[in-house]
């Protein structure tokens, strides 16, 4: 693993709340620092949302919910400490959602 991305989780203020992208492969991030996350639970990049499907020891794996190129290694993830809830009711009937539940401009 690259030093300066060593050197960039070792210097976060937060571990818990805070993580650094070290690999991006096929839609699925692992970060390492995020200590306390948990599964399910929405996390943000710069750029981009995503899920944490799996937990490890020291790294998450995390699913991206949108273009996957919009993550690089050594990129930070913050907690939401909310988990993705997806909205039912006759008042989105007929309705297009994205992933995290958001209606699209044009539905």
């Amino acid at each position: 693993m690259n030093t300066e991305i060593i050197d960039d989780i070792q210097n976060l203020e937060s571990p818990a709340n805070v993580g650094v992208a070290i690999s991006s492969t096929d839609g699925v991030v692992q970060l390492m620092g995020l200590e306390t996350i948990f599964l399910g639970e929405l996390v943000v990049f710069q750029e981009v949302d995503g899920v944490v499907l799996n937990l490890e020891a020291s790294i998450s794996g995390i699913a991206i919910l949108g273009s996957e190129d919009e993550v690089k290694m050594g990129d930070i993830a913050s907690r939401t400490f909310q988990e993705v809830l997806m909205p039912v009711g006759v008042g989105i009937l007929g309705c297009v959602l994205d992933p995290l539940g958001r209606l699209y401009a044009d539905s």
